[in-house]
């Protein structure tokens, strides 16, 4: 799952299960933090979506940047 939502995206999630009701409420909490979603620009909007989806899928430790592990 990991490698498919790293490769297509948000399109992979289904937002009526658990883990797509977690990114909405999370980029909601976040948006609130900032001001609420009618504060935020276009771009501030696609900017905590990225980090949310990071949260959901984090780099696995030991892996550099170029995809080889580190020893």
């Amino acid at each position: 799952m990991k490698n498919a939502i790293r490769v297509l995206g948000r399109h992979t999630i289904d937002m009526r299960t658990a883990t797509g009701k977690w990114l909405t409420a999370r980029c909601e909490e976040y948006a609130s933090d900032l001001g609420g979603d009618d504060a935020l620009l276009q771009q501030q909007r696609t900017i905590v979506r990225l980090v949310v989806f990071d949260e959901l899928v984090p780099e696995r430790p030991g892996v550099a940047q170029c995809g080889r592990t580190r020893w």
